[in-house]
């Protein structure tokens, strides 16, 4: 008890969830893996600013971090390093996984070292073709399973009916081939949530309409989508998966996606250089070590798979502070990713009980459904607010995109046109200039009143407004004069007007 960590103190709450989508819905599109970050059996740790968080999990007494922080760039730093204090303050060995080059970097400047996992298999629609030697693994897949009868269906969640989406849950529990579901770092862990309507559901039927193969996927920025679940049926036709990849890229136009994240390799240069004629003994013997490793872990599998799609390979990295926690982080990620059971001697002496569904967020202070309604209304209220303001802005002829600046004064432009105010009077003619005036009078005192009148232009650079004082200063090419205005001097409807433009 007195070697136990400290508890978290940090579980992710309904308004954490909406803030998080809040971020995801500006910074989305830089990490294929960040709408993973809603899991809600992680925890967060947010920047002071709010525009950037950690999402991370404790397990084994290390608090692991998965992806990138989410949100702004400009301030991952902070957000990493009160994490970082976080775990320190727990003992809690920090560690990340699955960091992209850019959040490696980031996690870097932290102090943390970084040694690469594998490759994230990237496919770019318009890049994808069916033709091709290279791709012939994959044409005579989807070749034969189209000749056996199947059909595929594309969807956005937000399109399913329940009933749809009933059986679709029913067929991926089904299919699943452990206890528990795995992943962590790259899988949501649930569907059907109403809050993930822009998740992408495949779907495989066979000649008799049948539910074969699933595939789900989680949105990635507004034009990407990241794989978050496979399912198929153990009589499913061979190439089926193929089948609808080929299928999704074909409706991805329909549904607004041109790119997506595929299954992630782990370790995959040491299988592809590994197997390579020449390759060094030591690189051969890491090679048939993950071989034989694939037998419970697919490793090898996964790499194979993604291989034939002939995709772009982006490194992901695992993230440590101490050499020595490494064997600690490899066991606390193989526990967090499902791959490791770590046995609860309580729940032998527990009674058996039914499946417990979970809450919709653990410990959360509101519904994340009900914070995201109020959210999405208030993003559309000052959408709409935003459309009315572009009308106005059309009216008085402003540009969108106009520097703020340039596009106050247009707008001063026109509300002085509006009430009758030359705001060009090129038939005015000054009397004299403010050099002038500066010289003449330059040994004149304070508050001594000379009677003369002059008129004099030029541009006002300061304006100083007061109750009954307003105090401006106005430049020409001769130089600076300051004016003063006073409601007994200039009158109360005249100093309104100056205060007014």
């Amino acid at each position: 008890v007195l070697s136990r960590p400290g508890q978290n103190d940090h579980t992710i709450t309904g308004e954490d969830e909406v803030r998080l989508r809040e971020l995801l819905d500006e910074y989305g599109e830089q990490d294929s893996l960040g709408y993973f970050a809603t899991r809600r059996d992680k925890s967060v740790v947010w920047a002071p600013s709010g525009r950037a968080a950690v999402t991370y999990r404790v397990v084994l007494g290390t608090s692991v971090a998965s992806a990138d922080p989410i949100g702004d760039p400009e301030a991952w730093s902070a957000a990493i390093e009160d994490w970082l204090e976080d775990a320190h303050l727990h003992a809690w060995a920090p560690a990340v996984m699955g960091a992209s080059e850019r959040g490696a970097e980031a996690y870097g400047r932290a102090g943390m070292g970084a040694m690469e996992l594998g490759d994230e298999a990237i496919l770019a629609f318009r890049d994808f073709q069916l033709t091709g030697r290279y791709m012939r693994a994959v044409r005579q897949a989807v070749n034969r399973v189209e000749r056996s009868g199947y059909t595929a269906r594309v969807r956005r969640h937000c399109d399913l009916s329940e009933a749809d989406m009933a059986l679709a849950i029913a067929a991926a529990d089904e299919w699943r081939d452990t206890d528990t579901e795995r992943g962590f770092s790259m899988a949501l862990g649930r569907m059907g949530d109403p809050l993930d309507g822009t998740s992408v559901l495949v779907e495989a039927f066979d000649r008799d309409g049948t539910l074969q193969a699933l595939l789900n996927f989680s949105p990635w920025g507004e034009h990407g989508l990241s794989l978050d679940l496979m399912r198929r049926s153990r009589t499913s036709e061979n190439g089926v998966i193929e089948f609808m990849v080929a299928n999704l890229v074909a409706a991805g136009p329909m549904i607004g996606v041109d790119h997506l994240s595929l299954n992630f390799a782990v370790m995959r240069g040491v299988f592809e250089e590994g197997a390579k004629i020449g390759a060094g003994p030591v690189i051969r013997g890491t090679r048939k070590f993950l071989v034989f490793a694939s037998r419970w872990f697919q490793l090898e599998s996964l790499y194979l798979s993604n291989q034939k799609y002939d995709p772009d390979w982006v490194p992901r990295f695992q993230m440590f502070e101490n050499t020595g926690d490494i064997p600690r982080v490899g066991l606390a990620s193989a526990v967090v990713e499902g791959f490791v059971a770590i046995p609860n001697p309580r729940s032998w002496f527990r009674r058996a009980k039914g499946p417990k569904g979970s809450p919709l967020v653990a410990g959360c202070a509101g519904s994340p459904v009900e914070l995201m309604a109020a959210y999405e209304a208030r993003r559309d209220a000052e959408a709409e607010a935003a459309r009315e303001a572009e009308a106005e802005n059309a009216k008085a002829g402003l540009i969108a995109g106009m520097p703020e600046q340039e596009r106050i004064r247009r707008m001063k432009l026109t509300a002085m046109r509006d009430h009758g105010i030359d705001p060009y009077a090129t038939s005015f003619t000054p009397t004299t200039t403010i050099g002038a005036i500066r010289k003449k009078y330059a040994d004149l005192g304070p508050d001594t009143r000379t009677g003369d009148e002059v008129s004099i232009a030029g541009r006002l650079m300061l304006n100083r407004i007061g109750g009954k004082l307003c105090f401006a200063t106005i430049r020409e090419w001769s130089g600076d004069l300051q004016l003063m205005l006073s409601l007994a001097e200039a009158g109360e409807e005249s100093l309104i007007e100056w205060k007014s433009w």
